[in-house]
């Protein structure tokens, strides 16, 4: 992962965690699209299921 130069040890750290055991990258835009649609989804069907209760 290629974060800016400026980034804090710690945050290129826990990208790390994030990307290696999902086999993804930061780096690649069909990627991190991946990333958003599944936190997009998490968020939209876990409200489903908040309401449903």
């Amino acid at each position: 992962m290629k974060l800016a130069a400026h980034s804090h040890p710690y945050a290129v750290q826990a990208a790390e965690k994030i990307e290696q055991p999902l086999h993804l990258s930061f780096d690649r835009p069909e990627d991190v699209l991946k990333i958003q649609l599944t936190c997009h989804l998490r968020e939209t069907f876990a409200s489903q299921m908040e309401t449903e209760k």
